[in-house]
């Protein structure tokens, strides 16, 4: 039933099939799933790297990667929060790198999906703070981990 759902014109009606498939785990799927990675839909893209995921795919984590590093300010955005909603510390060092990105709205979404993913582990960032000093607690943290 789900599957026949992905075709669908309604990009709500795909969204919600694609929602279901990573939350059932419907292995079978992961072809027509492949296949929505290059859907025009972002949303519908960044569902389908999550359910991807969620199945278990290198596909999904492969996609968001590939997300990550897009020429679109607004993939790269939704990359990160992404991740987070997979909540995956193998998405921190992705991440990590976005900090670094020239658009400010993709570099904030990975600080606050930073913050998602290492919870209480992760720095202490105070409110006040400008983000270059989040960026370097951030990384300061990450080069503590590695030690």
């Amino acid at each position: 039933m789900c599957r026949s759902c992905l075709d669908h014109a309604d990009r709500q009606v795909r969204l919600a099939a694609i929602a279901t498939i990573g939350e059932i785990g419907d292995l079978p799927a992961e072809p027509v799933l492949i296949r929505l990675l290059a859907d025009s839909s972002l949303e519908v893209r960044r569902a389908t790297a999550i359910a991807l995921c969620r199945l278990g795919s290198v596909s999904g984590e492969a996609a968001l990667e590939r997300f990550a590093v897009s020429e679109s300010a607004a993939e790269r955005r939704l990359a990160a929060v992404a991740m987070a909603e997979l909540g995956e510390e193998s998405f921190l060092p992705p991440l990590l790198h976005m900090l670094d990105d020239r658009d400010n709205s993709v570099s904030q979404e990975a600080s606050r999906s930073l913050s998602s993913i290492a919870g209480d582990d992760g720095p202490s960032l105070a409110a006040e703070m400008h983000f270059g000093e989040v960026r370097e607690a951030w990384k300061s943290w990450a080069a503590g981990r590695r030690d």
